[in-house]
């Protein structure tokens, strides 16, 4: 966990996002690396080549990352030794994904 949202400004940081229906059943996940631009009133990661990407800023949900390769699935981008990392959860409601 980080001491202050202010840590992460400027660093870069592993996102990991699972959407699941309201069964429980994970029906899409996002995971991509950003550089924080902004930590109020939300925190706000910079995404090359897509919009940014807004969190809730609850310093609890960050995490200094280890040193290390990373790989995920859904880009197949090799990310090495980002500064912190965040994984979330988001609860869709019934209907979200038919629009």
């Amino acid at each position: 966990m980080v001491e202050g949202l202010s840590q992460l400004l400027g660093k870069s940081l592993l996102v990991g996002v699972s959407f699941r229906d309201s069964q429980g059943h994970v029906t899409r996940r996002l995971e991509f690396i950003g550089r924080v631009r902004e930590v109020a009133p939300v925190v706000v990661v910079e995404r090359p080549g897509l919009e940014p990407f807004a969190l809730p800023p609850k310093a609890e949900a960050f995490a200094p990352e280890e040193s290390g390769t990373h790989t995920p699935g859904s880009t197949g981008e090799v990310i090495i030794d980002p500064d912190f990392t965040t994984t979330r959860t988001v609860e869709m409601p019934d209907g979200a994904g038919d629009r």
